[in-house]
């Protein structure tokens, strides 16, 4: 079951194991989840550029979200590219958030198009949508060594 801008509200004012997303914005809060920013980053996370970037054809960057995420035991979360830059050509490679997890996401996004694209990166470019599991994990991520990157920034 996905989860509605109202439960995703819900879930942030919960005393007891609440979904974080900080910093939030609420014009970040779409009807299924929430559009994230990002900066890009170098090889060694250092942030290249932080508020527009212009990605050009062929290109493969890094990205980090300016959000912390922390995601509760029993949900996890898919990310897309918004559809507007999927238009445009670009496709973002993501991975799955667990249930758990707690820290920033990091990604790439590549240009596939012959076009240079324009990316305002404060306005939110991943979108994120978030899954309530049928139950709570047994081994949720952060609760192993296998937990590499948990609280990364």
């Amino acid at each position: 079951m996905f989860l509605s801008d109202k439960d995703l509200k819900e879930m942030m004012k919960r005393e007891s194991d609440p979904f974080i997303i900080e910093p939030y914005r609420e014009a970040q809060l779409t009807p299924n989840g929430y559009d994230m920013a990002i900066e890009v980053i170098d090889k060694e996370g250092e942030t290249i550029a932080d508020k527009v970037y212009e990605i050009k054809p062929d290109e493969l960057i890094r990205v980090k979200t300016i959000e912390t995420l922390g995601m509760p035991n029993g949900y996890m979360a898919l990310m897309l590219l918004r559809s507007r830059f999927t238009r445009q050509g670009l496709l973002g490679l993501f991975a799955v958030i667990d249930s758990g997890f707690h820290g920033k996401i990091i990604a790439s996004i590549k240009n596939l198009s012959s076009e240079t694209v324009s990316m305002k990166l404060d306005e939110g470019v991943i979108h994120m949508i978030v899954s309530k599991m049928a139950s709570g994990s047994e081994t949720p991520y952060g609760s192993s060594e296998k937990s590499h990157w948990q609280h990364q920034k």
